[in-house]
């Protein structure tokens, strides 16, 4: 943040605009942030000014790299979720469990006589109705 300027009205909002480079303090990584916004309850938007970042590394700084890999020990992410089509009523119920199952709950079912109403899928310490 940008202490002692004023905040700007919003009038306009474009796409360059929403957001900000930010360099992280710890590895010096740059990428983009949404920019700080405070919305006032009548409408009003007003934008928190930042510091830009400096236009980049010395010439001779070593450049950092794109991507840091992870370590050896570190667990291996899980692969993207694969929605599946759905036609019907039971196809929406088995990609909610499929995508539940995704998210890491365990034992995700129908409990037996579910409400009127609609589905339940439980799991442990999850009702999704």
């Amino acid at each position: 943040m940008l202490r002692g300027a004023p905040a700007v009205l919003v009038g306009h909002r474009s796409w360059n605009d929403v957001w900000v480079t930010v360099r992280c303090a710890s590895c010096d990584r740059e990428n983009q942030w949404p920019q700080p916004e405070l919305c006032c309850p009548c409408g009003t938007v007003l934008r928190i000014p930042v510091r830009p970042v400096a236009t980049g590394p010395e010439p001779d700084a070593p450049v950092s790299p794109a991507h840091i890999p992870l370590p050896r020990t570190a667990a291996h992410p899980r692969p993207a979720f694969r929605p599946m089509t759905i036609r019907t009523g039971h196809d929406a119920v088995s990609a909610a469990g499929l995508y539940l199952t995704w998210l890491g709950f365990r034992d995700v079912g129908r409990p037996g006589a579910g409400p009127a109403s609609g589905i339940d899928l439980r799991a442990d310490g999850l009702i999704a109705r």
